[in-house]
C-alpha cells in the first residue's frame, strides 16, 4: 500500500509540474507577442519566432 501512495503523489506533483510548465509557456507567447506589437508600432520588423514557425506549420496541414 505505501508505494500506492507513492506513486499516487508522485503523479500529484508531476501533475502539477507540468501545469506549471504550460502555465509559462503560455506566459512567454503573450510576453512574445505583446514585444512584438511594440515593436511593429515604432516601426521595426520583428524577426520569426519559434511558436510561430509552429503555428505556421500546424495551419499548413488544414
Amino acid at each position: 500500500m505505501d508505494n500506492y501512495f507513492k506513486q499516487n503523489r508522485f503523479n500529484q506533483l508531476s501533475d502539477t509540474i507540468i501545469g506549471r510548465i504550460d502555465d509559462m509557456g503560455s506566459k512567454i507567447d503573450e510576453l512574445e507577442r505583446s514585444v512584438n506589437e511594440m515593436m511593429n508600432q515604432v516601426g521595426i520588423e520583428a524577426p520569426p519566432s519559434n511558436s510561430q514557425a509552429k503555428t505556421d506549420t500546424k495551419g499548413d496541414n488544414k
